[in-house]
């Protein structure tokens, strides 16, 4: 028949039924692999959010570090902890601290590279323009353990974050409590000593208005010494005079 310039599917086929039938058999080989992974696709998140202070409380003094000059910097500053999110050390910790949902990551095949690997690749993170938010959203194949994962990695993301941060507010608490205990032992050492002076000394006390012993044997000491070059001073010069 000649064309007539209409789409007539039908007459298509039937006149191609090799070229039909081929190519049916092409679409049911390419698409029943791809269905069946897409039906084992993410069905299934979980998302949180966390708030990023422009300002930081100050934990000493002065500390000009707590400060952002500028609106880029704190974007910056955010950008990074979008990134610190789905850092390799901290997927590992998430995955050692997950306990039995760990089974959701690492099935007994895979390594624990992979299973990081594998839940770095369910994670998103971004920040929300306007806001001082970040937004974290996890996937996965079934509910069950899905939020107890996320809540573990942004836990374990806020310790790292806090001990690393700018102002590192915990390790110089613990510094000062380091050099309190070690100023307290040394206040106690030298209480000890003080009362042991003391008691050599035969004093109740070392303030200003307690005398010490020694020191006023050693002024009276000092003053005979004086008296009796004084006197000494005089008989030289009364036996100098009756020198023939």
């Amino acid at each position: 028949l000649p064309p007539s310039g209409a789409f007539m599917p039908l007459v298509s086929i039937r006149d191609h039924r090799r070229l039909a039938l081929i190519l049916m058999v092409v679409v049911a080989a390419i698409g029943a692999p791809l269905a069946w992974y897409k039906s084992r696709a993410y069905t299934y998140e979980v998302f949180s959010s966390i708030y990023v202070a422009p300002r930081f409380v100050k934990v000493l003094q002065s500390d000009q570090k707590l400060e952002f000059q500028s609106n880029s910097q704190y974007q910056q500053y955010v950008e990074q902890q979008v990134r610190n999110i789905s850092r390799y050390d901290i997927i590992r910790e998430t995955l050692a601290q997950l306990g039995p949902y760990r089974a959701l990551w690492q099935t007994p095949e895979l390594s624990e590279r992979k299973a990081a690997l594998r839940l770095i690749k369910a994670l998103s993170a971004r920040a929300i323009k306007n806001t001082y938010l970040i937004s974290v959203t996890l996937e996965g194949h079934q509910a069950n353990g899905l939020a107890e994962t996320l809540n573990t990695l942004l836990r374990i993301y806020l310790e790292a974050m806090k001990k690393e941060d700018l102002y590192a507010s915990d390790e110089r608490l613990l510094n000062l409590r380091e050099r309190q205990e070690t100023l307290a032992k040394d206040i106690q050492e030298k209480s000890v000593r003080r009362t042991a002076l003391a008691e050599l000394l035969g004093v109740t006390g070392f303030d200003s208005k307690t005398q010490n012993p020694y020191e006023r044997l050693l002024q009276d000491s000092s003053t005979a010494l004086d008296e009796a070059r004084r006197k000494l001073i005089v008989a030289k010069a009364a036996l100098d005079a009756y020198d023939p």
